[in-house]
């Protein structure tokens, strides 16, 4: 009788050390979630650019003679200066033309009004913008504030006597300064969108220098000491460690086949786009290439969306048989490269249909931002990894025995 209380005991203290240290493992996963919030991004990109740049940094350090740290000093000076630094300084550029732009649009609407911010448009834009202008409230304040100001002499001394009378007999240089005051208010709108703009560009630029800095670091890190990373990870898994091992690999072919990929389709839809381009005589010629490469890695826009824009503004400007050219070219040879491009890149590594693979990447962009393209498919693939050792373990009820 003894032993069976002591056994019932023991039992009960088994259970609430067990029950214990899953609300320790609770705690220590929020802690470190919180720890790695502010750079999640960051360190999964390093994770990725890890996973992808391992062969190349075992190469190099087999070059140098075993010196693996030198190695990934070199892989990662390489990757900055190849894509960090010139994506620094295209967002950086991008940046600063886009508040040089509302700035000078700012300028043009206090000295000459909307209609002269309109008149600097191409004609065939014109139509449109004034349709734009009378729907928009804000704008629509600001070319009342014009038209009040082309008034004759006659009317506005008819208006400064009116506003007189009501209030009581006011002087003429308290009524100028009322008028006065609510022509800055009709543009105060304006000028706060304005400075708004130029905060959150100036936060974000901030923001990329911190991001890109953690990432050069984790990715240093990553590739001297991804292997006895991988290596802990298999031993700290309560699975065995032959499963453990299958599900890295499989994650690092869906990592390896959805980065180079969707790289090299971006900049082959990227070059077909460009070809049209020129053909067609496209101005602005590296920021539109620019602006299609980043759409390039969107699955909801896609470069194509870009050369279609292009081609309506071209006919928008008067040149319609161009135009139509672009507008085809977007919707043939860019649009439908993405369809053969993908699959076969991915060279049979990627088990995933095309049409799972878009929805993963669209919802993994909606989620986790650039990132998401890759984190999506990592996400989904991860999911059937687990279904799949569930299924050769046997079912859920032989698993939990």
């Amino acid at each position: 009788m003894t032993s069976v209380t002591s056994n019932s005991d023991s039992n009960r203290s088994a259970k609430a050390g067990r029950r214990f240290l899953l609300v320790l493992l609770f705690a220590s996963t929020l802690l470190v979630a919180l720890v790695i919030k502010p750079f999640v991004g960051a360190l999964f990109a390093a994770a990725v650019f890890a996973t992808v740049l391992v062969p190349a940094a075992k190469r190099t350090s087999a070059a140098l003679g075993n010196r693996p740290r030198v190695a990934a000093a070199a892989v990662v000076l390489a990757l900055t200066l190849v894509a960090f630094v010139p994506l620094a300084y295209v967002c950086y550029v991008g940046s600063q033309q886009v508040v040089s732009v509302v700035g000078t649009a700012v300028e043009r609407v206090k000295t000459d009004g909307i209609d002269g911010l309109i008149a600097d448009l191409p004609e065939g834009m014109q139509a449109l913008a004034r349709r734009l202008s009378q729907a928009l409230p804000m704008v629509a304040s600001a070319k009342r504030t014009d038209s009040s100001e082309e008034l004759t002499d006659a009317a506005r001394a008819t208006n400064r006597e009116q506003k007189q009378e009501a209030s009581g007999g006011a002087t003429e240089g308290e009524t100028l300064q009322q008028e006065s005051a609510a022509n800055e208010v009709d543009f105060a709108a304006v000028i706060g969108t304005t400075a708004k703009i130029t905060k959150d560009v100036g936060a974000w630029l901030f923001s990329l220098a911190i991001d890109l800095g953690v990432l050069v670091v984790a990715l240093f890190f990553m590739l001297v000491q991804g292997k006895d990373l991988v290596s802990w990870i298999v031993e700290a898994s309560p699975l065995p460690n032959k499963q453990t091992s299958d599900f890295v690999s499989e994650l690092k072919d869906v990592t390896v086949a959805v980065f180079t990929s969707t790289i090299l389709t971006a900049f082959i839809q990227t070059a077909i786009a460009v070809l049209g381009y020129v053909v067609a005589g496209t101005p602005m010629l590296l920021m539109v290439t620019l602006l299609t490469l980043v759409a390039a890695f969107i699955p909801a826009v896609g470069a194509a969306s870009v050369v279609i824009i292009i081609g309506a503004m071209t006919i928008a400007s008067g040149s319609m048989a161009w135009g139509i050219a672009l507008i085809a070219w977007g919707f043939l040879p860019v649009a439908l490269s993405d369809n053969f491009l993908k699959p076969m890149l991915a060279q049979g590594r990627l088990r995933l249909p095309n049409a799972v693979l878009f929805f993963a990447m669209l919802g993994g962009l909606a989620l986790m931002g650039p990132m998401g393209v890759i984190g999506g498919p990592l996400a989904v693939s991860f999911f059937l990894v687990v279904v799949r050792a569930l299924k050769e373990r046997g079912s859920p009820r032989a698993v939990s025995t």
